[in-house]
């Protein structure tokens, strides 16, 4: 048996969540525009330093239940433990059934992971075939040096990835498996899953970006609770701040994600301000401007892990580029609060 669900490399890669969701929905450019109504924000925790990490992430509202393009079923281990003595033959009726599948494991076991046979750590996985000739299943992660990529994994570590986590008393923060369905249509309104992009949510949203707000607040979606509470959060611009200051005074901190996110950010941002110009929601040119922001975070990101590299801490290096940060955060801002007014101008003339 040989099964290969479509994927299709993704716009966003440093977080497996987002690009899994992504190679998913992006096989057919239908997505778009939900694409570009969707990943405006980011938050940052500002106690990570704590961990010596510091996790930039968007804010997104919970995509996988959301995300018109897709189903999504979610099983408790201790369900399939009643119907399954192997959790290899649910993951093939799944595949069969064409369900992409999510879940956590155990990198331990995983050869294909930095950290096989190093430690234990849980990790998502995404699996989306297999082939039981080669007794292998096809996977998607960040597996070596933080790269997104799909990888061949033997059934028999997954099965023991998967079966340790509950072994070892580890923590399955999926609580369970995820089966995730590409949906074709509608069958139920007849419809193909035409997404109408939301000028006016966008718009929200930037804004919200710009002030710092917590968007979570808006959806008050129960799920995100702790976006809000749990922790100390910036939003939005704010932040530049949180990033200045880390890579300023966090001697410890080691952590190549921010500036990396940063500029997926900006790189989402310009296709956003691309596409609202073809279609004429605004009167001048906001791109060309923006082009060079996100050129700035490009190389910035890549100035940034030569600071690694090279294994000692260059102070005069990461001064130049918390300067570069700030000089970033003060342009953007400009031209989105220009794109603001001039996209609600054009909306109010056009009626």
């Amino acid at each position: 048996m040989h099964i290969k669900l479509p994927m299709k490399y993704p716009a966003l890669t440093c977080y497996p969540n987002h690009a899994n969701l992504l190679s998913v929905i992006s096989q057919n450019d239908r997505y778009t525009e939900w694409f570009l109504n969707n990943y405006v924000q980011l938050f940052v925790d500002k106690n990570d330093y704590k961990k010596k990490l510091l996790r930039l992430d968007f804010y997104t509202n919970n995509p996988f239940i959301t995300c018109p393009f897709i189903s999504h079923q979610h099983i408790h281990r201790n369900i399939i433990k009643r119907a399954y003595d192997d959790i290899v033959e649910f993951l093939i009726h799944s595949l069969e059934e064409g369900y992409y599948i999510y879940l956590i494991i155990d990198s331990y076991y995983i050869s294909k992971y930095a950290k096989y046979q190093v430690n234990h750590q849980v990790h998502d996985l995404f699996i989306y075939g297999i082939d039981t000739e080669r007794s292998i299943f096809y996977a998607a992660d960040n597996f070596t040096n933080g790269k997104y990529s799909y990888e061949e994994i033997p059934l028999d570590q997954i099965r023991k990835a998967y079966d340790q986590v509950e072994n070892l008393k580890l923590s399955d923060w999926l609580e369970g498996v995820k089966l995730i369905g590409y949906r074709e249509a509608n069958e139920f309104w007849a419809l193909s899953h035409t997404y109408k992009f939301d000028l006016q949510n966008l718009l929200i949203e930037l804004e919200e970006y710009l002030n710092g707000s917590k968007t979570p607040v808006r959806y008050a979606n129960p799920y995100d609770q702790w976006y809000i509470y749990a922790c100390e959060m910036a939003f939005g611009q704010d932040i530049f701040d949180v990033i200045i200051h880390f890579i300023t005074y966090e001697e410890d901190l080691f952590d190549k994600r921010p500036l990396f996110v940063l500029w997926e950010h900006k790189k989402v941002m310009l296709m956003r301000l691309r596409y609202l110009e073809e279609k004429n929601y605004l009167t001048a040119n906001f791109s060309d401007a923006y082009a060079k922001i996100e050129h700035s975070a490009y190389l910035l990101n890549k100035m940034y892990l030569k600071h690694f590299v090279g294994g000692s801490r260059d102070i005069e290096a990461l001064k130049r580029i918390a300067q570069k940060l700030e000089e970033m955060k003060q342009l953007e801002a400009a031209l989105l609060r220009s794109l603001l007014q001039d996209a609600r101008a054009r909306a109010e003339k056009e009626g």
